[in-house]
């Protein structure tokens, strides 16, 4: 990773060190590989094309994660589209888990509660005790769950919760009605990590830490956009007399029961479903 764009530096900072990233004590491999693939794209982006950040990022990753394999039988006929971006489309899994996890290390107002670390460890017992027959089956990584188990502070709980919770959204076309589990369950349990995670990120050099992970954040979510709006146009092309992209590929902001709207401009961007990639 480059040190020189990683961060913007606070200009009354007069050393040349960027803002301390997190320690890290717990397992959360998977997640910050993505976010090693992730970063060169995100930090190469001018910055008047990044977009403000308003996305549910526990979310937006779940609708990436389970609809990816639906997608993937697409992708071969969608690289001979006219001006179709592969990188883009590529890349989105993988800054859809770095969005996870950097707006999870982003220190929260307010620290966690005793009653939500309570509720995290409970549904991380959950998912490890669903998780097992899947692994005896080879549907899900073994070793990620056994690492994600263990732990009991903040930090322990709240990496192992969105790990697991990871590994699930990422084999969910495999395990889908295999488990008790449900998409809704996968999701919450990624806010409760995150939640425990920005409690225990360190407050030191706070202003400048905050200002560079929000940037992050905001680049990781602009190539996520940008990856599901060409997602979704080029299958509105190939899916255009069914007319069921939505159900292939869901917006990244329309939800049952509210959340987080898009502006303006978001909303514009996976509105034009039935045309391909001029």
């Amino acid at each position: 990773m480059s040190k020189n764009k990683d961060t913007k530096v606070s200009t009354s900072n007069k050393s040349n060190k960027e803002p301390k990233t997190p320690v890290v004590h717990g397992p959360i491999d998977v997640l910050e590989q993505a976010r090693v693939e992730s970063k060169p794209a995100a930090m190469a982006l001018a910055a008047t094309s990044v977009r403000p950040f308003n996305m549910d990022a526990p979310f937006v990753h779940s609708v990436v994660g389970n609809a990816w394999a639906a997608i993937e039988p697409y992708l071969s006929k969608m690289e001979e589209l006219p001006g179709f971006d592969r990188e883009r489309v590529m890349g989105v899994r993988a800054a859809s888990s770095a969005l996870l996890l950097v707006d999870g290390r982003i220190p929260r107002k307010s620290p966690a509660s005793a009653s939500q670390l309570s509720e995290a460890t409970s549904a991380r017992r959950m998912l490890v005790s669903a998780a097992k027959p899947l692994v005896e089956r080879g549907l899900l990584d073994g070793a990620i769950i056994d690492r994600a188990a263990g732990g009991t502070s903040f930090l322990d709980v709240g990496n192992g919760l969105l790990m697991i919770a990871s590994e699930f959204v990422a084999k969910w076309s495999k395990v889908d009605g295999l488990t008790v589990v449900t998409a809704s369950e996968l999701e919450n349990a990624q806010k409760l990590g995150q939640v425990l995670l920005q409690s225990a990120t360190p407050r030191s050099d706070r202003d400048d830490e905050v200002e560079a992970l929000e940037d992050e954040r905001a680049r990781l979510a602009t190539l996520v956009i940008e990856g599901w709006t060409e997602v979704r146009a080029a299958l509105g092309w190939f899916r255009r007399k069914e007319g069921d992209v939505n159900e292939i590929a869901p917006s990244l902001y329309a939800r049952s029961g509210g959340g987080r709207k898009s502006d303006d401009g978001d909303e514009s961007d996976e509105s034009d479903e039935g045309k391909a990639s001029e």
